[in-house]
């Protein structure tokens, strides 16, 4: 179930070693905001740490500029924004390279503010950055959002090639329904789309 629900949105787009476009727009994806960190309070979910290791190497490659598409969830909580841009000044990336919506509640949110502030810095051709699964909805939101994306996947959720015993393949696992789960919000939130619910 899940390698056909989740590896079925995760191929849409394929890894390439080399992307072009004049900013790196990363979307947020998660974060605890009450546990400490090193710096401040707040830490990314695993999730969103893997998309900032992804984005803080492409930056090594490439040095643009970097937008966190984050946000808040709940009124008292830090936002993902405020982690990820301490997190990426920590590992020594300059705060004149670092641009943050702040205030978004989910991704038609963040695919709204980040066109305003693509379209107030002369930026017109992000790299999106989002986890693979999630890749293919968040895509035709920030088109949508007049966004001329080329899409960076980053967290994959399985193995694009299955190997190991097909029995295993079929037994529950925690992760296999957290999994399937996941990627069917994401098939549902495509549909919504398609059918202009959202």
């Amino acid at each position: 179930m899940r390698d056909f629900v989740a590896g079925s949105l995760e191929r849409i787009y394929p890894h390439k070693e080399e992307v072009s476009g004049d900013i790196l727009l990363m979307i947020g994806r998660g974060s605890f905001s009450r546990v400490p960190g090193i710096g401040g309070a707040g830490q990314p979910s695993p999730v969103m740490a893997r998309s900032m290791l992804v984005t803080a190497e492409l930056y090594q490659k490439n040095h643009l500029p970097i937008l966190v598409a984050g946000g808040v969830t709940f009124s008292n909580s830090i936002s993902e924004t405020d982690i990820a841009m301490r997190e990426f000044k920590n590992l020594g990336i300059p705060a004149s390279k670092l641009y943050g919506d702040f205030n978004s509640k989910n991704t038609v949110e963040n695919a709204k503010n980040s066109a305003v502030i693509c379209g107030e810095n002369g930026w017109t051709h992000p790299i999106l950055l989002a986890e693979a699964v999630h890749a293919p909805r968040a895509a035709i939101i920030f088109r949508r959002a007049g966004l001329d994306v080329s899409v960076y996947p980053t967290n994959y959720r399985r193995e694009l090639i299955h190997h190991g015993s097909p029995l295993f393949a079929v037994i529950p696992a925690a992760s296999n329904l957290n999994d399937s789960a996941v990627a069917l919000k994401e098939w549902l939130g495509i549909f919504a789309i398609k059918v202009g619910l959202q």
